[in-house]
């Protein structure tokens, strides 16, 4: 939590991230943004990166100072703009080294995707998996979102 604390702090936003219980998955609300790493050469899949809508809306818009009421409305309206997308990109794309912390060798971005309906593989993977971190971010003037990283 405070690694992804310290990246946020890089781009000056102002939210408040705690580990948290791991979130059931009929709590992640469509769309979300989800990245894949793997090892540099490797065409495998070792850990992925899922952003739920809430988080995804809050952090992309507030890394290019969106003002507030626009942020509520991507929420409200479950839609996440080129602009918010992008920042999420690049937000999970400076996750790698976070996520690599924890390996023996060091995991690369490979990409991010918006999904827009249920992804079988990724339930079965929150519930079998080689290791899950969930966290909580908070921002006062939006609510809460989850970021939530699986090893496969």
């Amino acid at each position: 939590a405070e690694a992804i604390s310290q990246l946020l702090s890089l781009s000056s936003i102002i939210c408040k991230v705690d580990t948290i219980e791991p979130i059931p998955i009929d709590r992640i609300k469509l769309p979300y943004v989800i990245s894949l790493y793997g090892s540099p050469g490797s065409k495998s899949v070792e850990a992925i990166c899922l952003m739920d809508l809430y988080a995804a809306c809050m952090l992309g818009g507030a890394m290019t100072s969106m003002p507030a009421a626009q942020i509520k409305n991507a929420i409200a309206s479950k839609t996440l703009n080129k602009e918010m997308y992008e920042n999420c990109s690049s937000f999970l794309r400076d996750m790698s080294g976070i996520i690599s912390a924890s390996r023996e060798k060091p995991l690369t971005f490979t990409s991010s995707h918006l999904v827009q309906k249920p992804f079988a593989k990724l339930y079965e993977l929150m519930g079998n998996n080689y290791g899950r971190t969930d966290f909580g971010v908070s921002f006062s003037a939006y609510g809460d979102g989850f970021i939530t990283i699986l090893l496969s």
